[in-house]
């Protein structure tokens, strides 16, 4: 998700000024997810998925 993320954040750089609004916030909403996902696998345990998707990312 992060390098899709990047791959927008640099296609939106290349485009005209006033191009890709609304964009934003997906960021921040994705960080957000994230911090909430890793704090409740630290009180609950890892399973596999999830330390290899931390692991990764």
């Amino acid at each position: 998700m992060r390098g899709k993320l990047e791959g927008l954040r640099q296609f939106r750089a290349m485009q005209p000024a006033g191009g890709g609004a609304g964009q934003d916030g997906i960021g921040s909403i994705v960080d957000e997810s994230e911090r909430e996902l890793l704090a409740l696998q630290r009180q609950t345990g890892f399973d596999l998925f999830w330390r290899l998707y931390f692991a990764l990312t």
